[in-house]
Formats: structure tokens, sequence, C-alpha cells
């Protein structure tokens, strides 16, 4: 009888445990809620990303929580760069509204800013397609709309970005390095583009400019797990040596 009430106990914990949930709302343009928007529940101790959401039309989000603790919530975009992020006390808070700011860089650059968004609205109905042909697995397919949308909006960083990945998946890295470089080198960096870059270079067995290009992934983001996860694969094939993250960055990994 013992035996079977700490079993039913157990169970009934786990029930418990896998029924805990932290719901949200991130707040934001309509047009940065359009997009590909991500949350992760990230705990500070184990460095270790708990679960992931999309976030939805209206900004909505829910994620799993193993236990109560401290945590941070994360909001990233579609590459997994993080956008903002609030701590947490899962003790007692269960609910959590993020912020995110209502244009990015500052006042100086918004003429710039508006006029790539007003390309990316042209460009929008091939990134769409790009996307749907992407996730049937059809990376031709994706990678013509890609080249489509960059026909309308040439400042259009992911259709950049996403055209060398699709390039890449279809094993043409030469071709995919413009691509890549063009979003490797955009405004603000970003740590994915320069991981994107630097595996292409690596494959290409062009191992310096790789490791510069890795290096600025580091730079501009120490924590991005699929830098430290390229950084690891290349130090295990010895094809780069550490210490990396010094203060060179890759100004142009892909032309070298």
């Amino acid at each position: 009888m013992t035996k079977w009430f700490f079993c039913f106990l157990a169970a009934r914990l786990l029930i418990a445990q896998q029924d805990s949930f932290v719901s949200g709302e991130v707040r934001a343009p309509a047009a940065t809620l359009a997009g590909d928007l991500i949350v992760e529940l990230y705990d500070p101790q184990s460095h270790v990303v708990l679960d992931r959401s999309d976030v939805g039309a209206h900004g909505q989000f829910r994620l799993r929580v193993p236990d109560s603790g401290r945590y941070d919530v994360r909001v990233a975009d579609f590459y997994g760069n993080e956008l903002k992020s609030e701590s947490v006390d899962l003790h007692h808070q269960w609910s959590v509204t993020i912020e995110l700011p209502a244009q990015r860089g500052n006042a100086s650059a918004a003429p710039g800013d508006l006029l790539i968004s007003f390309h990316q609205m042209r460009a929008a109905p091939f990134a769409q397609k790009a996307m749907r042909e992407a996730a049937a697995g059809r990376h031709g397919r994706a990678a013509e709309q890609w080249k489509r949308a960059i026909e309308k909006a040439p400042q259009f960083r992911e259709a950049h970005a996403n055209l060398g990945v699709e390039l890449v998946r279809m094993n043409r890295f030469q071709e995919a390095l413009p691509e890549l470089g063009i979003a490797a080198h955009a405004d603000p960096p970003r740590a994915q583009d320069f991981v994107n870059l630097a595996y292409a270079l690596f494959v290409l067995g062009r191992t310096e400019a790789a490791a510069d290009a890795l290096n600025s992934a580091l730079i501009t983001d120490p924590r991005h797990e699929q830098t430290l996860l390229l950084l690891k694969w290349a130090r295990e094939r010895q094809m780069v040596q550490a210490p990396m993250a010094s203060t060179r960055s890759c100004s142009s990994c892909a032309n070298r």
C-alpha cells in the first residue's frame, strides 16, 4: 500500500510539473509582430534554453516551465538574435509582458529604416512564398523566390541571408558567399549571419577568412548557441586555435 501511494504521488507531481507554464505577451509595433519572432525560456544557471515558443499574431506566447525558479524570458528574431530579455521569478510570477522598442537604432537612422521597410513590403509576397517552399524542402524554388524578393528590395537583408542559406543547403557554397557576405556586413551586426558565412568558408577550405567571420560572431554575441557549436566543430578539426573573440572583426571575410 505504501509503495503504491508513493508511486501515485510521484505520478501526480510529474503531471503537475508537466502542466506548469508561463504565459505572456510581446508588445511591439504591428510590423514587428508580423515577422517571425520567438520567445525562449532561458536558465541563467545552466546556460540552457529550456523551451521555445512562436509569438502569435497578437503577441501571445506560452512556455513550459520544468520547475519554479528565476529564469530569463527572451524575445528573439527569426535568426535567434536576442531583441529583449526579462528576468522573471517563477515562484510567484506566471505571466510576463515584454515591450519591444518602437524602432531599432537611433533617430538619425530613421530614414534608412523606413526605406528598408518600404522595400520589404514590396518583397513580402516573394519572401512568404520562399519560406513556404523552404518549409516543404523545395530549396531550389525557395532560392528563386528569394532572388525575386531581392530584385524588388536590394537592401532586404533577410532576403540575402535566406538566399545564402538555401544555396548552402544545396551545397552551392561559392554562390552563397556573396549573399551571406551582404547579410553579415549589414548593420546592426548579427551573430547568426557571421556564423552562416563562416560555415560556408570553412567548407570551401578558406579557414583564415572563416575564422575571422566566426570571431566576429563571438564579438557580436559571446553566448550565441550556433556560434559556440560551430566553434567547437572547427576546433575539433583543428581549423581554428584558441583563444578567439579578439577585437579584430571580419571586414571583408567573403573576399579573402
